[in-house]
């Protein structure tokens, strides 16, 4: 017995308009976000850092994981951007509200 075959399995995964580098193109932008992303978050969010390291299962490589989450966090609060932070989140919270 003979399963039908699937149509979207058929289908290509490239559209005729796109160029033969398309999907690299799109990946080095999408990998560039995503790095641009977790450095703001490094920079501004480093309370979420501190947490997560937290969270992360108790041996020695976690150990000092915390220490220097805890340091860069206190170094950020230090220079004042973990303000910057804490209003982005609160304009954000307020505009939830409306």
């Amino acid at each position: 017995m003979q399963l039908p075959s699937l149509m979207f399995a058929q289908t290509q995964t490239t559209l005729p308009i796109m160029g033969r580098h398309q999907h690299t193109m799109t990946f080095y932008k999408l990998s560039c976000i995503v790095i641009i992303a977790v450095l703001v978050t490094l920079l501004l969010n480093t309370e979420a850092l501190v947490t997560w390291t937290q969270n992360l299962p108790v041996n020695p490589v976690s150990d000092k994981l915390f220490e220097a989450a805890q340091k860069w966090h206190d170094l950020m609060d230090e220079l004042g951007l973990t303000i910057v932070y804490d209003k982005l989140r609160e304009a954000f919270r307020f505009f939830q509200g409306l």
